[in-house]
């Protein structure tokens, strides 16, 4: 809501977007008043409102903000409190109201400044008075001094603050009512955000420079982040190590920008690393833990118990991780996400058992082939690989089970990457006793789905335009799955008319079907008229099953 107010005041999101037409203020503005969150398909004009807010929820983990929050928290370490009150007032004596992001633990919370006042009663002390967007607007406010008191923020008799404003101590402390009980925390959790600092389309995430680290679940939660020198980011109680002989450079804890209770475990990691984070569990069950940076995203998946640390070391040039469980040999799964030179997006799965020595993973350096090293006893594995292009359906790799012993160092390869459906895959595996074992390995994925295109046929529809019509059966569709079909006419080799249709999951029905296209392209005589078919399944790895059919075309 912050960020969206500041998108309307400085005009680059016109409130006549809005319902209702001529609205001048924002308070004037028309929410759902409880309907249902806008679809993709539908969205009332009383929900657009919702939905831009909504939306810019995305903004918050841009990497212009992830940076921003990183470069500023980082410094907000050992700055004075007077650095604070430089950025909020150099803001807004330049027209800009900007934003206040304050975390407390593992929740987080943006406001947006309009005033700076002195506490009076102690020097370097002072006050942010903020809009807070938990807190509604009243128009009794407008009537009642008190009313508009209460809410903006003052001091009782007793000294107690209170009301929508940040107290800002002299000793790098900050406090806020609005939460009961109150949030505050050091100058590391209160960062200054001018509006230019994000733009209106950010960059997502996946392109950060730098690393961001999330845990996922409530079973467990990181305990120590270090990197290879022993620098820690973290005491003991958890609080951010301020030690300047022995803290993490360039790193700190992050919050969803959303209020109480979001339970994070988010970390942002600036430098190049290598890493290693401790995750340490709470409860019985199990824990997901996901990286992102500019080569890609690594997810592991695993159980854990009270008090049991798992170690997981990565550094960000690398698509690739060590894991080291700190309990007993339990399974693991392991999922690296990356692109290569020629942008495909490419996937490996790992499904194997770790142990205390650790399981090591990763892609070469042209992402064209995958390495995996076993530390552990004898175990039975697993793994999967997919390929995702510009030209072409996802496609899948699944191996059949196979055995690693302690030191295996196994290297695998695919002949295609494009084609892993069709095409084996070469396995090398290096025996820690100076042997080596050389397999080539069928893909044992299994299609549940039949497709069969019966006819392609066209029919003049006036002058230039025809109408296409792919008819074929699909049986056996996997839960989930979404069905695409796709018309290509070629001229002379040349593509003059194309489309695609999406069936989404939930709404495909197995049997005889009748799609039809109406194309306009000009010109008579012979065409080819290049029909397909295809069913993507999600899971670990997206996994295609397509069908193609061709039919010369004579029109007028």
């Amino acid at each position: 809501m912050a960020l969206s107010s500041q998108r309307i005041l400085h005009g680059d999101k016109s409130i006549g977007s809005f319902f209702p037409p001529g609205a001048n203020t924002v308070w004037l503005l028309t929410g759902p008043d409880g309907g249902p969150l806008p679809t993709a398909n539908s969205i009332q004009q009383a929900q657009k409102l919702a939905h831009y807010i909504h939306i810019q929820h995305i903004a918050q983990l841009s990497s212009e903000f992830t940076h921003w929050w990183l470069l500023n928290a980082t410094i907000n370490v050992t700055a004075p409190s007077s650095h604070i009150r430089a950025q909020v007032v150099q803001g807004l004596r330049s027209g800009d109201h900007p934003m206040i992001s304050i975390r407390s633990g593992s929740s987080g919370h943006v406001l947006v400044a309009y005033d700076v006042e002195d506490d009076g009663t102690a020097a370097g002390a002072f006050f942010i008075y903020v809009y807070d967007p938990n807190i509604e607007f009243q128009g009794l406010e407008n009537a009642q001094a008190t009313a508009h008191r209460d809410r903006e923020g003052f001091t009782d008799a007793n000294g107690v603050d209170g009301g929508s404003r940040i107290h800002v101590r002299a000793n790098g402390h900050w406090s806020f009512p609005n939460f009961q009980p109150a949030w505050e925390g050091g100058l590391d959790t209160l960062v200054v955000v001018p509006y230019n600092i994000v733009p209106v389309t950010p960059t997502m995430p996946i392109s950060l420079k730098g690393l961001t680290t999330f845990i996922f679940g409530s079973n467990a939660k990181t305990t120590q982040i270090t990197d290879e020198a022993g620098r820690r980011l973290l005491t003991p109680e958890g609080h951010t190590n301020t030690d300047p002989s022995t803290a993490l450079p360039n790193a700190t804890r992050f919050a969803p920008l959303e209020g109480p209770s979001t339970n994070s475990d988010i970390y942002l990691l600036g430098g190049d690393g290598p890493y290693t984070q401790t995750v340490t569990g709470v409860n019985g069950g199990n824990y997901s833990h996901a990286l992102f940076s500019n080569f890609g995203a690594i997810q592991v998946e695993t159980s854990t118990s009270k008090g049991s640390a798992d170690q997981i070391s990565w550094r960000q040039a690398t698509a690739g991780l060590v894991f080291r469980a700190n309990d007993k040999p339990k399974q693991i799964t392991a999922r690296i996400f990356t692109s290569a030179e020629d942008e495909s997006q490419r996937t490996f799965v790992l499904r194997t058992t770790s142990s205390r020595t650790g399981e090591i993973v990763a892609f070469d350096s042209s992402r064209e082939s995958v390495s995996y090293e076993h530390n552990g006893l004898p175990t039975q594995y697993s793994f999967s690989v997919g390929w995702a292009g510009r030209q072409g359906a996802p496609v899948m790799f699944v191996s059949p089970t196979l055995k690693a012993n302690f030191g295996d160092k196994v290297f695998l390869q695919p002949q295609s990457w494009e084609h892993l459906d069709t095409q084996p895959v070469q396995l090398l595996v290096l025996h820690a006793d100076g042997t080596q074992e050389r397999q080539l390995l069928t893909n044992q994925t299994v299609y549940g789905s039949r497709i069969r295109i019966e006819e392609l046929t066209a029919t003049e529809y006036g002058k230039g335009r025809r109408l296409l019509r792919v008819r074929s059966a699909v049986e056996n569709i996997p839960t989930g799955s979404t069905l695409f079909i796709s018309w290509n006419v070629l001229k002379d080799g040349a593509s003059v008319a194309r489309h695609v249709t999406v069936v989404p999951a939930g709404e495909i029905k197995p049997g005889h079907r009748f799609d039809d296209w109406l194309a306009d392209f000009e010109g008579g005589g012979s065409f080819k008229f290049i029909g397909t078919v295809s069913i993507i399944t999600p899971g670990d790895i997206l996994n295609s099953n397509s069908v193609s059919k061709e039919q010369i075309l004579y029109l007028k």
